[in-house]
């Protein structure tokens, strides 16, 4: 991520430069400076929350495209795609990853549920249509290694979710997220609807 810092110049400095001028405020005055300093300011932090926005929905997509590599894993083994005693126990794990991370338990619960929910969506669809194709392979990346990514990503995806919230609570992130969903997360397999299940938790009405 690119670095906002900056180095200032101090207005004592920049004001043995500016020119007196009789009867009104130099264009350079002190009061001046400031304000282009609050409007430079802004556009740092809108900067930083449009990035950070933009991170969070690069990893949502690597999580969904994963999906169809646990499918066709799944697909060979004869595993069916829900597994709730796994499902319940990868959920409570995250919870607690979360909560060092800071963010809240009850929301965290409904965003990573939405995320289980959504590449099970993924997979569901792989399923009929290898079902309508009979479709037979003969290899897969193995089930527990694409798990282990799973976890590794997860851990990346709710440290960035925390650095993302706070922007999020805003009406402007709230618009880069609308903005830039589809154009970001996208990819075979993630439709509007995998879409909108995905980003449920995080979009104000």
């Amino acid at each position: 991520m690119a670095s906002w810092l900056r180095k200032m110049t101090p207005l004592a400095d920049v004001g043995a430069f500016m020119p007196a001028e009789a009867g009104g405020d130099s264009g350079t005055s002190p009061d001046s400076l400031l304000a282009r300093e609050s409007v430079a300011d802004n556009s740092r932090g809108a900067g930083e929350v449009h990035a950070s926005v933009e991170h969070l929905l690069r990893l949502l997509r690597e999580r969904l495209l994963l999906a169809h590599d646990i499918a066709r894993a799944k697909w060979i083994l004869g595993r069916t795609i829900t597994d709730p005693a796994r499902e319940q126990a990868l959920l409570e794990e995250r919870v607690g990853w979360a909560r060092n991370a800071g963010l809240d338990s009850a929301f965290t619960q409904a965003f990573v549920t939405a995320q289980m929910k959504a590449c099970k969506q993924i997979q569901q669809a792989d399923f009929q249509h290898w079902q309508e194709a009979r479709a037979v392979f003969t290899d897969a990346l193995d089930l527990p290694t694409l798990r282990q990514w799973i976890d590794t990503l997860d851990r990346d995806l709710l440290a960035t979710l925390a650095q993302a919230l706070p922007g999020l609570a805003t009406k402007a992130g709230q618009q880069h997220l609308r903005q830039q969903a589809p154009r970001i997360l996208a990819g075979p397999g993630i439709d509007d609807e995998v879409r909108t299940t995905a980003l449920a938790p995080l979009e104000k009405p």
